[in-house]
């Protein structure tokens, strides 16, 4: 039974997109019906393609998410290291946020040298807009 429980406490509140649109899991109960709903912000896992090795940090990560909206994880072959060339963050954002498709960076490294360096950005699943809004 502590097993049930768990799982209904897991999967409580999850969000997951399909066919277009999201959908929210919660508790059912006597009487409950379909709907739908509007949402003011929504985890958004970003992807960063070709993102270089020697940015790789949790720090960084950390700075993207949050020029984004609110940093919420990294999945787990990005938080092992530079072992693919793409990134992958979950970034909690407004529906009313720009989604950005590419963020600069200046670096400086060890002996004060500035390099600029500038990172694509490719949501997934960003939320559709109203288009009569």
């Amino acid at each position: 039974m502590a097993e049930i429980l768990h799982l209904k406490t897991a999967i409580q509140g999850l969000i997951f997109y399909s066919g277009g649109g999201y959908t929210v899991v919660r508790s059912w109960s006597s009487g409950i019906h379909l709907e739908k709903e509007d949402f003011d912000e929504l985890p958004i896992w970003v992807v960063l393609p070709e993102f270089p090795s020697t940015m790789w940090d949790g720090a960084i990560f950390s700075s993207i998410g949050s020029r984004l909206g609110v940093p919420l994880e990294m999945d787990g072959l990005t938080a092992q290291g530079p072992l693919t060339e793409v990134a992958r963050l979950k970034v909690m954002m407004k529906g009313s946020s720009d989604f950005l498709s590419m963020m600069g960076f200046t670096m400086v490294n060890e002996v004060g040298v500035e390099t600029n360096i500038t990172v694509d950005i490719i949501n997934r699943f960003p939320p559709p807009r109203c288009v009569n809004c």
